[in-house]
């Protein structure tokens, strides 16, 4: 399947299909005077059986000059792929000169399915968890601190506090765990005597904020980091039939070819499948879904991974391909795929093409990060001989 040789032109036509059929900024939620944030030292392509996930708990805060007090909350997750270690739970930041240490962190389902219970979350996501972990910070008195004394939130990065707690997460599920199950950890938006996020004026009893707590980001799938695709946009190119090295148009045909090239560097390419061997036995299928812009006027990212993954969708056409071009140590892996026999009119020339490129290695889907655009027309006045 994977030629590693100088580029054959691909001949895989798009058949006129295309011309004639028909990633973080943080803000409260509104009124909301805490969030809660988990983030993670990991990509989603990094959660793989024997990883150690890191999680860390942060605040969201409307005003910094609120204190906070104890806190107590359910951190969700799936059993099927995490076992947390418990031994590394770690306070970190303000928690580190408040809470009491030995106040562990305890493996508690049943205090997560209560919690779950009531949040807001639907039975449907209720069901993705299965399991939690009870983590507490309350107040040392071997450290001075107080419930009704609080302490102050520092402010980190991007309007979030500095951590205050890490605890890591052991990916003991196997691939087919992994693919199936919910790598997410989450917190709900539960705000009671169950689980509890407690704000202090300095004196008086501690209380919840009255309006309860922002719990949109409490997961890690709202604020990991989202490692660039390994498939890269290269170019689009145009040949005009009839016409060649000559610039001699005498026998144009009136019609032109429009092809699109996806790259992957050689690290990359390395880094992600190993060598050409394995390349070649693992990769199942690479290609282009295909949209014309008059036929999808929004090209839909998510349509086109689901037309190229053996789904359908109206006007987006998957088109594989057969070829990776490899010319030598250091150079790029390429392929591409050709739309063909594209009438010369003002229609067309007003016409484009949206695409996403993808590979399939073992199982696993590799896009664009973004739908690349072709515009025939800027191709055509671009490259048609003077």
């Amino acid at each position: 399947m994977l030629k590693m040789r100088k580029f054959l032109s691909i001949a895989l036509v798009v058949v006129m299909l295309l011309s004639t059929v028909a990633v973080s900024s943080f803000a409260l939620a509104d009124g909301k005077q805490v969030g809660l944030i988990l983030k993670t030292d990991k990509t989603v392509a990094e959660i793989v059986p024997g990883a150690k996930v890191t999680v860390y708990f942060h605040f969201e805060m409307a005003d910094y000059n609120q204190k906070m007090s104890d806190t107590k909350v359910a951190l969700l997750f799936d059993s099927n792929i995490y076992t947390p270690d418990l031994t590394s739970r770690t306070f970190l930041g303000d928690w580190a000169e408040y809470a009491k240490d030995a106040t562990t962190a305890k493996l508690n389902a049943a205090y997560g399915t209560t919690v779950m219970s009531q949040s807001t979350m639907t039975a449907e996501e209720q069901a993705k968890y299965n399991s939690a972990v009870m983590l507490t910070a309350g107040a040392d008195a071997g450290l001075g601190a107080t419930n009704k004394a609080g302490y102050n939130v520092t402010e980190g990065e991007n309007g979030i506090s500095v951590a205050e707690c890490s605890i890591v997460f052991d990916v003991t599920g196997d691939a087919e765990a992994i693919k199936n199950g919910n790598i997410n950890i989450s917190i709900a938006d539960t705000c009671n005597t169950t689980q509890f996020i407690k704000m202090t004026d300095g004196s008086s009893t501690p209380k919840n904020p009255a309006n309860g707590i922002d719990a949109s980001r409490a997961n890690i799938l709202a604020n990991m980091p989202v490692a660039s695709s390994i498939v890269k946009f290269s170019k689009a190119q145009i040949r005009f039939q009839g016409i060649g090295a000559d610039k001699d148009k005498t026998n144009y045909k009136n019609a032109f070819d429009v092809r699109t090239v996806a790259k992957i560097s050689q690290a990359d390419f390395l880094a992600t499948f190993t060598d050409e061997a394995n390349a070649k036995a693992k990769i199942t299928d690479f290609g282009f879904v295909y949209a014309a812009k008059s036929n999808v006027a929004d090209f839909s990212v998510d349509t086109a991974k689901a037309v190229a993954e053996g789904g359908s969708a109206e006007n987006y056409v998957k088109k594989s391909v057969t070829y990776m071009q490899h010319t030598g140590d250091g150079a790029d892996y390429v392929f591409t795929c050709l739309i063909t026999d594209i009438a010369d009119t003002d229609a067309n020339k007003a016409d484009g093409v949206n695409c996403l490129a993808f590979v399939c290695f073992d199982g696993t889907y590799y896009y664009f990060d973004a739908a690349a655009s072709v515009s025939y027309g800027d191709l055509y006045t671009t490259h048609f001989p003077a």
